[in-house]
């Protein structure tokens, strides 16, 4: 009984912290209530993802908030 609660405290915290993360919660409480700590390790060493969009111009991937692109130098309103 005890092992299932530790599971799911582990799935629990894995998911709290890829939200934070902006990854996939649901995929990290599956994997966190499977692989618990290795799981976890691993998901505290990602890095934090950043919402891009590609370029109008360049079409490279570009943060959603640039106003310049970093590639090509472009400037564009949103």
């Amino acid at each position: 009984m005890e092992m299932i609660i530790i599971w799911i405290l582990m799935g629990i915290i894995c998911a709290i912290i890829a939200q934070q993360k902006k990854r996939n919660a649901i995929g990290w409480f599956f994997l966190g209530a499977g692989f618990a700590i290795i799981s976890l390790i691993v998901l505290l060493f990602l890095p934090t993802l950043e919402e891009t969009m590609p370029c109008p111009f360049c079409k490279e991937p570009i943060k959603k908030d640039a106003t310049i692109c970093k590639h090509c130098n472009s400037v564009f309103k949103k």
